[in-house]
């Protein structure tokens, strides 16, 4: 399949999901269950009266902040500790050092004054 249309097909899922999740939240917050039909798209409906009053809009905000600040904050986790585990890798590849004497001791070798 063409890699184009995969991704294309992946955005237009993920955009309609996300109008389908604050679609829910919106309808569940305002009490209104019963307008949450197919095809879910009632966030768009409503948005038009995001300025009606203050309940509209706190609802109309939430809808659209909680299905973008979920997925964002889980990428950045996702990057942060991406992030992390490189330093580690960093670590142990680029700052050895010798050891000092008393760690080759307790490593079980001993050491002579001369080679």
């Amino acid at each position: 399949m063409n890699r184009k249309a995969v991704t294309v097909g992946a955005s237009l899922a993920a955009a309609y999901l996300w109008s389908a999740v604050a679609s829910a939240i919106y309808c569940v917050g305002t009490g209104n269950l019963a307008l949450l039909r197919l095809p879910f798209l009632q966030w768009w409906v409503v948005l038009p009266y995001w300025n009606a009053n203050w309940w509209v809009t706190t609802w109309l905000g939430l809808a659209a902040g909680i299905p973008t600040l979920v997925p964002l904050a889980i990428a950045l986790r996702f990057l942060r500790s991406r992030a992390q585990r490189r330093d580690a890798s960093q670590d142990l590849y680029g700052n050895t050092t010798w050891p000092s004497r008393e760690q080759i001791q307790r490593g079980g070798f001993s050491l002579r004054g001369k080679l």
